[in-house]
């Protein structure tokens, strides 16, 4: 199985195990999700260790998920994707949530290209698979759109993404999202190379106009052809995000 070349797309919502759409950019998964180097049918399985500190109230959530990808690469300017993540979770009161979670579609397309830049078109729907009552799961579908542009030239790539999320829940949040990111990756070496991320998005709450703010990086490290290990930490600046996470991603 193949790593491809780093580009930033997402759902973050993501879409993941019922979790807010600002919770974390896994910039490792999301390339494997870009899929436009791979050919014909590839599959990934990930899993990932997240470890979630709020600021404010010391609450701690611990997160185990094992996320299931399959895609096909129609050529080189085309992918889908389906996703599927399984969920274990301890909340902070000690109880426990678990089952699958909401199950998403991706699409890849690689609009224009040349040998530096590239722009890519990538819209995701989200389909409530999960188990919204246990906190796994959104209990409604969503859509996004995202348009990046990616500047690659070794050894430095620079990614920028606008992404907007039609983000319908039952929970009286808002709605229509927008997000922006800006993310350097360099490479270290064929094997190791270093990401960090910039981004700030629309609040969900309808109560605050104030934008989150988050950073994050990481090492992706590429142990070896069918084995990569992801560790990433991110920090939310203010509220609703002031929260540390710590990352830990195995991806075969």
């Amino acid at each position: 199985m193949k790593i491809i070349k780093l580009a930033l797309i997402v759902t973050l919502f993501f879409a993941l195990a019922g979790a807010s759409f600002g919770d974390y950019l896994n910039i490792h998964r999301q390339a494997k999700r870009y899929g436009l180097e791979l050919k014909d049918f590839n599959w990934d399985v990930t899993y990932s260790y997240v470890y979630e500190k709020v600021y404010a109230t010391e609450a701690i959530t611990r997160t185990n998920e094992l996320d299931l990808a399959g895609s096909y690469s129609f050529n080189k300017n085309f992918n889908l994707s389906l996703d599927l993540p399984i969920n274990y979770i301890i909340n902070p009161d000690s109880s426990l949530s678990s089952g699958i979670g909401d199950l998403s579609l991706f699409a890849a397309w690689n609009f224009w290209k040349n040998d530096i830049y590239n722009f890519a078109f990538l819209p995701t729907v989200t389909f409530p698979t999960g188990n919204y009552q246990a906190g796994i799961g959104n209990g409604r579908s969503t859509y996004c759109v995202n348009l990046t542009l990616t500047r690659d030239k070794d050894p430095l790539a620079l990614h920028w993404s606008l992404l907007y999320k039609r983000n319908d829940n039952l929970t009286n949040n808002r709605v229509d999202i927008w997000k922006f990111y800006f993310s350097p990756v360099a490479k270290l070496s064929p094997e190791a190379k270093l990401m960090f991320n910039l981004g700030v998005e629309s609040n969900t709450s309808l109560t605050s106009n104030q934008s989150p703010i988050y950073a994050s990086g990481g090492l992706i490290r590429q142990i070896n052809k069918a084995l990569a290990f992801t560790p990433t930490l991110k920090l939310g600046f203010n509220k609703p995000e002031t929260d540390v996470t710590v990352y830990l991603d195995f991806s075969w």
